[in-house]
């Protein structure tokens, strides 16, 4: 669906506007008080992006996929000039603005003041006219003016493609904590092949979910089956950045070709001890009694006898495999299991390369701090008209 030339705070008539359904878009009608179990940033704490950008984070997001510059998000937005009691702008209720930040005509503070963001995040950001509208007056906003833009993130979604070359066969598909055998051959843009391992006797094994590979390999083979062959195309953001590594030139898209010759679990646990007390969430931090000791015997890590050892529960953990035995469980329960080398240690770490066999007992789920009611602040109103944008022309 294209909407009408007036809907264009952030483009510049072109772009077009996604519609979410009221359960997942977030409301944003007034920006000092977006969640009432929130409370604002002072004003005057202000943390700068660059200069003439800044940033409050008035509600943290929730993940640890935060947005990058290739992806395409959904937001829901509003903005005024600083100062201003009404909004010249806002998402319309139950929509969401969609766009993709590096090939939309976003004004240049949105597109750098999201970076970072996780899903559920409200930032307020504050721009410079140099991130704004600059010195060109735009119906209801004067030259030169400051804005303030309200943002929650409601999706980030992923520029990662891929496409299936060759079906595969099974009920079977690769889920993150899965090992995967493959073959692949790696081109840059140009077609010039930059690494390939096509060997069916050494082939290349990855844990699925580790930091181990690039983050495009992780996202573009999820669901994969034995016998696929996948085309994916990484972006560079997705793959290794604007560093140059070996015959791979910096910001470079990769495109490879990826056959699944096998998938293995590669954590393996059972419950021990049963427990009927809360599940542990993605998230939340738990006190765990732990013990990790290498395939060899060689203990790396024991809290069995101690006061525990605090962990948050999400994809960072390092051993990654560590995340996946943890998932879901509860307060009292034991489990042991071992985990396989690719979903182990990062490189440099003790341990790394190493099988592991490691025994869990969630002791306690850590609660969060209290959070604080947001005050009301009735100086400010948001606008009540039914326009949603400005024409940025």
């Amino acid at each position: 669906m294209r909407f009408p030339l007036y809907i264009s705070l952030f483009v510049a008539c072109c772009l077009t506007l996604s519609t979410v359904s009221q359960a997942q878009t977030p409301q944003l009608t007034d920006p000092q008080k977006p969640d009432q179990s929130q409370a604002p940033t002072p004003p005057e704490q202000w943390t700068q992006i660059a200069p003439g950008l800044d940033m409050q984070i008035i509600k943290p997001g929730q993940g640890d996929r935060q947005v990058v510059e290739d992806d395409i998000v959904v937001i829901a937005y509003n903005a005024k000039v600083k100062d201003a009691k009404t909004y010249f702008a806002a998402t319309q209720p139950n929509k969401g603005f969609k766009f993709q930040i590096n090939q939309s005509k976003v004004l240049p503070g949105i597109k750098k003041g999201i970076i970072g963001m996780r899903v559920g995040e409200h930032r307020k950001l504050m721009l410079a006219p140099a991130y704004g509208f600059g010195n060109k007056a735009n119906k209801h906003v004067p030259a030169g003016s400051i804005l303030i833009v309200n943002v929650i993130m409601d999706r980030i979604q992923t520029p990662v493609r891929w496409e299936t070359l060759a079906a595969g066969h099974g009920e079977r598909e690769a889920q993150k904590g899965d090992v995967l055998k493959v073959q692949y051959v790696g081109k840059l843009e140009d077609g010039t092949v930059f690494d390939a391992n096509q060997s069916f006797a050494m082939p290349f094994v990855f844990g699925l979910g580790s930091s181990h590979v690039i983050a495009g390999m992780n996202i573009g083979s999820i669901g994969i089956k034995v016998g696929e062959t996948r085309r994916i195309v990484i972006p560079a953001s997705f793959g290794y950045g604007s560093k140059a590594r070996r015959n791979i030139p910096a910001n470079s898209t990769l495109t490879f070709d990826l056959t699944c010759l096998s998938i293995e679990d590669g954590v393996v646990f059972k419950t021990t001890k049963t427990s009927d007390g809360p599940a542990i969430q993605d998230g939340q931090t738990g006190i765990f009694a732990i013990r990790i000791e290498a395939i060899t015997g060689k203990i790396l890590l024991n809290t069995q006898f101690g006061k525990g050892l605090k962990i948050s529960l999400n994809e960072t953990l390092d051993p990654y495999g560590l995340y996946i035995m943890a998932k879901g469980m509860r307060v009292g329960e034991v489990r042991e299991g071992s985990i396989k080398p690719q979903l182990g240690f990062q490189p440099g770490k003790n341990g790394a390369g190493k099988a592991l066999n490691v025994t869990l007992d969630l002791i306690e789920i850590v609660k969060p701090e209290p959070e604080k009611k947001a005050k009301d602040d009735k100086s400010e109103d948001a606008d009540k008209s039914d326009k949603t944008d400005v024409d940025a022309n």
